[in-house]
């Protein structure tokens, strides 16, 4: 199929047509014009940057500068000025990640060290925040008092850097007072670069925090898109002397770990994700969370001058498997590397919604992400295309796919206009689109060429062809569609549906208000969550259950469990595969309570599951229901599991049918 570029040249070749604009030159005058919009709003001040912090004024310093602004045209000079004095004021992930990405960016652009310091601190609290499930919620550090706001804010003026930072992140200093460090201040990390005196003693007392308390993170729920703000973030930082790799190992294994096995994308939170909930910016950010993990150690799929047939993934490809034992493919999914697997899903939304009534249409945007959301997600197509080094994701050239959007929605004043994030922000975002901006650069150069665009190569598949990775969305009274699985052996294949627009934050508001809910009214809230019907209670009291104190825990647990006794066996068999491992421990419960002996065979499953808690609560339910005992025994090793689970399924075949 050709392109608009290609259709258009072949016109002018047969002397069909004048010579039309190129898209270079479309693309050209929609960023001046874009750039002109947002100066102006930041150089009379009429941009309120109080809803989104220092978001907003970051992202669309970033978007200025990639536009080829100048920093002392009038807007961009207030933007950095407000960015200089509130900055170390924050305490929430995406201002905290915006602002390193927007000072790493002048930095680029000017060739200044000024702000470099405040990158290092601001890049140590976002290390901070990282949870031990590999990924940040909105908060990252906790407030400073304002005496302790102008210490911090003196002391990095102070002791500015008087040369770049090294480029790689691991280059230690030569001597720890080279002219940086002073005699007698705290020395720095072994693992990190040049590193401000001020970030390096808080680096040191974090990691000594985490060594005594492990990782906390702040605040409880996490998501994956505050996590794909921090990761670049904390990647950036890195590049200024952070060192992170523990946290970029976490990020990749939080990644691996939720991908979606049937649809192979990811979604808002890791529990969403995996039973067709995916949704096409967060696989983004999935794709993004492997590249971090694979670039942060250089072990990627193959080097750049091996030769072609050495193409084997090895036991710690970090685009196949996590470093150390590779895992085994699941049965009925399809084995493949998960970037390329994820970049396939994502090659069939680009062709899913295209221009000219293709398909859905652009239109069909909307069906997936909400309104408000497509500039969002068109940045997250172009961040992804960039650090891969993609030109095509599906064999479909995404740039020109998403310049089929942007240019006919761009307004007469320059701007991108809805509802949702307000035009600043659109048009920071599609700004940002359109410029091809870049700032993980040098994770590109590590990963460029090592992940192919399955679209222009063939994937293997284990049977049958890959499900489409977003369908749109179901009308009313349709039921989802499944493979046959009339032995109820494991998850069956369900079409992946999309949540409703709110959805993933009444999920999150159920959640908290569980864990926050007093004494008092404790009951009372506990009892709605059991009892209240809609899946979104389900996931919110799942999600409040890593949340609570012992005893709430064990209430709550109970609590969902029998909220689960209501699910059908179909139902309850999905559940069985969920990669929560709170709710596959309820499903398993579940099924016991109810004696439902369909789900004998998905119960064994779960004999060899990962997580302690799902082991126990499958052995307890088909204890139940056989009145035996065929192990494994509390804290058994794989080997232990996988026989008592051939015993079990011995015992299940006896039986008369």
């Amino acid at each position: 199929m050709l392109s608009i570029r290609s259709f258009a040249g072949s016109l002018i070749a047969l002397g069909l047509c004048w010579p039309v604009p190129t898209l270079a030159a479309d693309t050209g005058a929609a960023v001046k014009k874009g750039a002109e919009y947002l100066e102006s709003q930041f150089a009379r001040g009429g941009e309120d940057a109080s809803r989104y912090k220092v978001g907003s004024p970051a992202l669309a310093g970033i978007a200025l500068l990639e536009s080829g602004v100048k920093p002392d045209s009038p807007g961009l000079a207030a933007i950095i000025k407000t960015m200089r004095a509130e900055a170390l004021a924050q305490t929430e992930t995406y201002p905290v990640a915006l602002s390193i990405l927007f000072f790493d960016k002048l930095a680029e652009k000017t060739g200044e060290n000024t702000d470099i310091a405040t990158i290092q601190h601001l890049g140590v609290r976002l290390y901070a925040g990282l949870n031990a499930t590999g990924g940040w919620g909105y908060s990252t550090w906790d407030a400073m008092s304002a005496q302790e706001l102008q210490r911090v804010t003196a002391a990095l003026r102070k002791d500015e850097l008087t040369t770049k930072p090294a480029e790689k992140p691991n280059d230690a200093p030569k001597k720890p007072d080279d002219g940086f460090l002073k005699p007698g201040t705290t020395p720095v990390p072994a693992n990190a670069a040049k590193i401000h005196p001020e970030a390096a003693r808080l680096l040191l007392n974090v990691q000594q925090a985490i060594k005594a308390r492990g990782r906390g993170g702040v605040g409880g729920f996490d998501d994956n898109s505050n996590t794909q703000f921090g990761l670049i973030g904390l990647w950036v930082a890195s590049r200024h002397g952070v060192p992170a790799n523990d946290a970029f190992a976490l990020i990749e294994a939080r990644f691996l770990r939720s991908q979606g096995r049937q649809d192979f994308g990811w979604t808002y939170t890791p529990s969403l994700g995996g039973l067709g909930n995916s949704t096409p910016s967060m696989t983004c950010a999935g794709l993004l969370g492997l590249a971090v993990g694979a670039g942060s150690r250089n072990a990627l799929i193959a080097e750049a001058k091996k030769p072609a047939e050495s193409t084997k993934p090895t036991d710690d490809d970090p685009f196949t498997n996590p470093k150390g034992k590779p895992a085994k493919p699941a049965a009925n999914t399809i084995a493949g590397k998960p970037a390329e697997l994820a970049l396939m899903s994502m090659g069939k939304f680009l062709a899913g919604a295209r221009p000219n009534g293709q398909a859905n249409g652009f239109a069909g945007l909307t069906n997936f992400i909400g309104s408000g959301n497509v500039y969002y997600l068109l940045w997250c197509v172009e961040r992804v295309g960039m650090a891969y080094g993609l030109d095509t994701i599906g064999d479909i050239d995404w740039y020109e796919w998403g310049c089929g959007y942007l240019l006919p929605a761009q307004g007469q004043d320059g701007s991108w206009a809805d509802t949702s994030y307000g035009s600043v922000i659109n048009t920071s975002f599609a700004l940002l689109f359109l410029t091809k901006s870049n700032s993980v650069r040098d994770l590109s150069n590590k990963i460029k060429g090592k992940v192919r665009d399955p679209g222009k190569t063939e994937l293997r598949a284990g049977a049958g062809s890959t499900p489409a990775l977003f369908a749109p969305p179901p009308k009313e009274g349709d039921k989802p569609e499944t493979k046959p699985d009339t032995k109820l052996g494991g998850p069956g294949f369900t079409l992946p549906t999309v949540l409703p627009p709110n959805e993933e934050a009444e999920i999150q508001k159920i959640s908290t208000t569980l864990t926050t809910a007093t004494d008092d009214n404790w009951k009372t809230k506990l009892d709605e969550a059991r009892d209240a019907k809609g899946s979104k209670w389900t996931r919110g009291l799942v999600f409040a259950c890593g949340n609570l104190d012992a005893e709430k825990k064990r209430e709550a647990r109970e609590a969902l469990a029998d909220r689960l006794t209501r699910m059908t066996a179909k139902s309850l068999r999905e559940m069985l595969g969920d990669p929560d491992a709170e709710l596959r421990r309820a499903a398993c419960l579940a099924a016991g309570m109810k004696e439902e002996k369909l789900l004998i065979p998905a119960l064994i499953e779960r004999i060899t599951d990962p997580s302690e808690i799902v082991v126990r609560a499958a052995k307890a339910s088909l204890k139940a229901m056989s009145q035996a005992d065929f192990g494994p025994s509390v804290g058994a090793d794989e080997e232990s599991k996988i026989k008592a689970a051939a015993t079990w399924r011995a015992w299940f075949e006896a039986l008369p049918k």
